[in-house]
């Protein structure tokens, strides 16, 4: 049986179903197109060695006026601030 090459196009195509992106890649994890080929992505490392409580909500990151990096943690039992690698309760009395 003789080898035979198969050409992808780069990009992920989440609109056709398998059968309709013939020649197209329809799911991917962890990965990004570079010159056009597939390249595995490193995933993700945790920033904190605690748990937060309750069920995250949503997140906001800012800076302030003297460029202190913050991100806002609301979840539904506090409202947390992530600031040089500690979590600070801030919730409201």
């Amino acid at each position: 049986m003789a080898l035979t090459e198969v050409k992808f196009a780069p990009g992920i195509d989440k609109q056709d179903t398998s059968v309709g992106a013939f020649g197209r890649w329809v799911d991917s994890d962890n990965i990004r197109f570079r010159y056009g080929l597939p390249e595995k992505v490193g995933g993700w490392a945790s920033l904190l060695n605690e748990t937060i409580v309750g069920v995250s909500r949503k997140m906001l990151a800012f800076v302030d006026k003297t460029g202190n990096r913050y991100v806002a943690i609301g979840t539904d039992k506090f409202l947390l601030i992530y600031f040089e690698g500690q979590l600070y309760d801030i919730t409201p009395w």
